[in-house]
């Protein structure tokens, strides 16, 4: 049982993109730019929309997420290969239903990597709000259980002249608060890297708390202000706290 944080985005580092077909104002920028609410859309909502990543040389990857609007009777491929075809490796998502989409796999390097999306949408358009193709950081130590976990939630009252009053739902954002107590150099090190990796809190990151049982359980988040806090209480032992939030 591991906790694995997908948090090194080689999107970032992309040479070009090369879409089957786009929607204009919903291009492929908006794949990895940290936003939920900023989409890509491709043209069509029930062929196939691919979009074709070059790195310009081997890049080395062992995950991928997505969201999107594809419903379990959609299909979401990933390709590989050392030239544009990508015919060396195939990685089907598995599609839960509910948006997120993820797979695991070995250490390759390729050039091209190609998503190709199929299925009817509710708005006939294939849909994508955040693509992740990159390396991932597992971490066999559990946390402390009871696990910190809670949900925070915004509303506006307003009120009428003559005293009605409604209530207006801004947004609902889930919290965790990690703790490990004894892990050695090499996990703290590795979580730490992490935390600087995505600026604190700057860039979001993809978080699956139980991959062993509960694959599908896949979240899109970004570290709290001031997450981090680690202690070395003996030598190369090291207590350490990590918090995160739900992107709204």
């Amino acid at each position: 049982m591991s906790i694995s944080f997908l948090y090194k985005n080689l999107l970032d580092n992309v040479t070009k993109v090369t879409e089957s077909a786009t929607v204009s104002q919903y291009g492929t920028a908006f794949l990895y730019d940290g936003d939920l609410n900023s989409v890509y859309r491709g043209t069509s909502g029930n062929g196939t929309s691919t979009i074709l990543f070059d790195f310009g040389s081997a890049v080395y990857m062992d995950s991928v997420a997505c969201i999107s609007n594809l419903t379990t009777s959609g299909t979401l491929v990933l390709r590989a290969g050392t030239i544009s075809t990508v015919g060396d490796q195939v990685f089907g998502l598995p599609i839960d239903g509910y948006g997120t989409s993820h797979k695991y796999f070995g250490n390759f390097g390729y050039r091209y990597w190609r998503l190709d999306a199929w299925g009817v949408t509710a708005i006939f358009k294939h849909q994508l709000n955040e693509c992740f193709l990159g390396k991932r950081l597992s971490i066999s130590e559990m946390p402390s259980y009871p696990l910190q976990n809670s949900i925070e939630e915004d509303t506006v009252e307003l009120i009428s002249e003559r005293g009605q009053r409604w209530f207006y739902f801004n947004y609902e954002r889930e919290n965790w608060i990690f703790q490990w107590e004894g892990i050695n150099t090499v996990t703290e090190d590795g979580l730490y890297h992490m935390y600087r990796y995505c600026r604190k809190n700057t860039q979001p990151f993809f978080m699956a708390l139980n991959p062993d049982t509960d694959p599908n359980d896949i979240r899109y988040v970004r570290f709290k202000d001031n997450a981090f806090l680690s202690s070395e209480v003996t030598k190369n032992v090291y207590d350490l706290t990590l918090e995160v939030e739900s992107e709204t």
